[in-house]
């Protein structure tokens, strides 16, 4: 009796998935990784949804600009999601909000200009349950009161992100993308 726990198809140029490979019966996968494949999202949400062991997720430069809100509805034992290096704009905080167990939440290299305040609320929540890290780095963030105000309140008040600044030389230290006199700056 064999079963497959990790399938990783990283950088292979895919850009669908065979449907006969979708019908094949990934309950006892749990990791799966997809890096660097611009596969159609209807491809990775419906691979998805039929693994429910599901405990990490690589989905990283796959060229993705948005997640429907029910991605993970079948996904509650996920606990790393790794979203980097994408073109995220936003995230529906109802994606993140149902997910437990989640523990890092990478969202790094995106186009994030400033999540707004019920983004880290939902934050804060799984922060309380099990989240150890959240990854923000290498985001446009805009600087200014529209913007910035909820994303300040979240890096003051949380432990994960406090002392990252230290050195400004620090790849997790979040930085102003916009306006120009605060480019750069942590």
């Amino acid at each position: 009796n064999t079963s497959l726990n990790t399938l990783d198809l990283a950088y292979n140029g895919l850009r669908s998935i065979n449907p006969d490979m979708i019908n094949y019966d990934f309950r006892s996968l749990q990791s799966l990784i997809l890096s660097g494949n611009w596969l159609a999202m209807e491809n990775i949400e419906i691979l998805v949804a039929k693994i429910p062991n599901l405990s990490d997720l690589q989905i990283d430069q796959t060229g993705i600009a948005s997640l429907s809100k029910g991605i993970f509805y079948n996904n509650d034992k996920l606990k790393q999601l790794n979203l980097s290096s994408n073109y995220l704009v936003t995230l529906d905080p109802s994606i993140i909000g149902q997910l437990d167990m989640l523990e890092v939440l990478d969202l790094s290299f995106n186009y994030f200009m400033g999540p707004d305040q019920i983004f880290f609320d939902v934050i804060n929540q799984k922060l309380k349950l099990r989240l150890k890290m959240v990854y923000l780095q290498g985001n446009p963030f805009v600087c200014d009161r529209c913007h910035i105000l909820p994303l300040l309140s979240w890096m003051n008040s949380s432990l994960k992100y406090w002392g990252t600044c230290f050195q400004q030389s620090n790849i997790l230290c979040l930085k102003c993308a916009q306006p120009n006199e605060y480019l750069h700056l942590p």
